[in-house]
């Protein structure tokens, strides 16, 4: 099984802050499909000036249909404004890079 490791990090913007913020995620993905096709798992921390929120996903990515991710994450957690953060949603992008990941959904905290 053909696998590697990477941490991705990026810019990221929110309506729950104000301001500019980050996302890191530190990803498996896993190249055993083949052909356009990987499977993910995905924990990240978005990182803002008034707390982070973690989530997970667990997915399977193929180049069909105009994008390239197309799944589901949940929000496992959350420091300072987001302590106690829960939810989820739907996690998409579009084929081919550079489009931005885009995460819609819901949190409580």
């Amino acid at each position: 099984m053909s696998r590697i490791q990477v941490t991705v990090v990026a810019k990221a913007t929110s309506n729950l802050s104000t301001g500019t913020g980050s996302f890191q995620a530190d990803l498996t993905v896993d190249f055993s499909p083949g052909g356009s096709c990987n499977i993910v798992d995905e924990p990240g921390v978005f990182t803002f000036d008034n707390g982070t929120i973690s989530t997970h996903s667990h997915h399977e990515d193929c180049a069909t249909n105009g994008l390239r991710i197309d799944t589901t994450f949940q929000v496992t957690g959350g420091t300072g404004a987001f302590a106690g953060a829960s939810g989820g949603g739907h996690e998409f992008n579009a084929f081919p890079a550079p489009a931005p990941v885009i995460c819609n959904g819901t949190i409580s905290f």
